[in-house]
């Protein structure tokens, strides 16, 4: 009986908080991918990739002038030499699979390390909004099957990044 009696009371006060519990929608995707720091955050990975690319690529010349020299030598050479020759190019492209194995290794730690930045500088933005909006909950727009009275903070959001962009410093 006590149980039930608990069990009631707490059913009235979730429905006394309910009324003034208010929640809104962000469509998130869209909100991360027009924050101005995902751009740069992208550019700066895209930088990055470039250099390291550059970098081997002079290395793969490097390993293809040796297997021309190997294939067409200035001079004749001999089975010692062309031995050596073959070892020698074997050992670069070792190397350059293992800088290509390292590259995509650093590539995809720096990627996870941005991502989660602005993961918590667009969870920030979001919870500004909502703190300013007075609004208690915030939920991912395409997981909302019904809503009676729709809340969604995406387009305010995105106007201040707008204003963002053309305002004083950026």
């Amino acid at each position: 009986m006590r149980l039930m009696i608990l069990g009631l009371v707490l059913m009235a006060t979730t429905a006394a908080m309910a009324k003034d519990f208010t929640i809104a929608t962000i469509d998130f995707q869209q909100v991360f991918n027009t924050y101005p720091g995902t751009v740069k955050a992208q550019k700066k990975l895209t930088d990055l990739i470039q250099e390291k690319q550059d970098d081997l690529n002079d290395s793969q010349k490097v390993v293809v002038a040796l297997q021309k020299e190997l294939k067409h030598p200035a001079a004749p050479l001999s089975p010692a030499d062309k031995k050596m020759k073959e070892k020698e190019i074997k050992t670069k492209e070792q190397k350059l699979l293992d800088e290509k194995n390292v590259l995509q290794d650093e590539i995809a730690t720096r990627k996870q390390e941005m991502m989660r930045e602005l993961i918590t500088e667009v969870n920030d933005i979001i919870s500004n909004a909502a703190i300013k909006d007075n609004v208690d909950m915030v939920v991912e727009r395409n997981s909302v099957h019904y809503m009676k009275t729709p809340n969604d903070l995406t387009a305010e959001i995105l106007a201040g990044f707008s204003k963002t962009k053309t305002g004083a410093g950026n």
